[in-house]
């Protein structure tokens, strides 16, 4: 079929028809944009939701982690604080047998230091009672 005159092309493209034709092909455009638009913006809300998600969860997961690591540590501290106070007891326990060794010893030689011989502590008795009994001097 041979072109027609330019006259008739802007003619036949002025009919209502044409226009109509023009205007639903350009809607349907519009609309498959649209569409993608829309299906650009589904994937990056979905993408949005599953970080968001992957985020709440690797959240959880690291406070589950940090309690865990919590409890431990208590748990490693209590351990070093009954074996600092089992070291105290059995140091203090030490010491205080050190003491009554050291008092039991030094209390005996002190005793015999102290107390006279019996034959000694009878002369003295001697002694005292070979005095004269004079009445005491107080001026």
């Amino acid at each position: 079929m041979a072109r027609g005159s330019p006259c008739l092309e802007r003619a036949r493209a002025m009919l209502p028809e044409a226009q109509l034709a023009r205007r639903q092909a350009q809607a349907e455009g519009e609309e498959a944009l649209a569409r993608a638009e829309a299906a650009a913006y589904e994937a990056a809300a979905h993408a949005a939701r599953k970080a968001a998600l992957d985020a709440d969860r690797r959240g959880r997961e690291t406070e589950a982690m940090l309690l865990a690591e919590r409890q431990a540590t208590a748990r490693a501290a209590a351990r070093l604080r009954d074996q600092a106070a089992r070291s105290a007891r059995y140091d203090a326990s030490k010491a205080h047998r050190r003491m009554r060794e050291f008092m039991r010893k030094h209390s005996s030689e002190r005793r015999h230091a102290s107390q006279p011989s019996a034959r000694a502590h009878a002369d003295n008795r001697a002694r005292v009672s070979r005095r004269p009994h004079a009445s005491p001097d107080y001026s």
